[in-house]
């Protein structure tokens, strides 16, 4: 799912919105569990991008477990900054990857409808 500021039909790509993935299967991967990819997607965001705010973790309830991360990507005019946040659930063997993206230079007026949007569907 996405809501972006842009017209997706058009050039099939957004600088400013919101998407939302879900995963199914991660359970019936060999050795990974929802928390492990979860993690590992963590790690992997902090190894390859800036870090603009430092990884989070909540816990919902038994089998849900949330995580966060903002990173910051390019450089100059063309930087623009992500925020994701994750949630496993264990028992259902799935991920949820929620992410708002906007350029650095936009960042804080767009984080304003990002933030509602994430809040919306789960995010602390």
């Amino acid at each position: 799912m996405f809501l972006t500021k842009e017209d997706i039909s058009v050039s099939g790509m957004f600088l400013t919105g919101f998407s939302a993935n879900y995963i199914r299967g991660v359970i019936n991967a060999p050795g990974l569990s929802p928390s492990a990819y979860v993690a590992a997607f963590i790690q992997a965001a902090e190894q390859e991008y800036e870090v603009v705010r430092r990884p989070w973790f909540d816990k919902y309830e038994t089998d849900l477990r949330g995580a966060g991360i903002r990173t910051r990507r390019g450089s100059g005019i063309d930087a623009y900054v992500v925020q994701y946040y994750l949630i496993a659930d264990e028992r259902a063997g799935t991920v949820t990857l929620l992410s708002f993206e906007a350029p650095e230079s936009e960042w804080d007026e767009a984080w304003k409808h990002g933030k509602l949007m994430l809040s919306a569907v789960g995010w602390r």
